[in-house]
């Protein structure tokens, strides 16, 4: 193995999906197909909504416009 699998920043190159992530990428996918105006990925912390949002922007071939916000505070 020549790549670290498990190095402090994410390598999308070295991806397991689990069943939970299989279903939240399928859902993803599902919501940018269907035309949802907003999607909302929310979790704790190093739980790999980046790393999805990652796959999915390196995996599909998509016409939108995609905006991400990150580090925002809980209201």
């Amino acid at each position: 193995m020549k790549a670290k699998p498990f190095a402090l920043v994410p390598d999308p190159g070295i991806l397991y999906l689990g069943a939970k992530h299989k279903a939240a990428l399928n859902l993803l996918e599902y919501g940018l197909v269907n035309g949802a105006a907003f999607i909302v990925i929310a979790g704790e912390p190093g739980t790999g909504k980046t790393t999805l949002l990652n796959r999915l922007f390196d995996e599909t071939r998509h016409p939108w416009t995609i905006g991400v916000l990150s580090n925002t505070h809980q209201v």
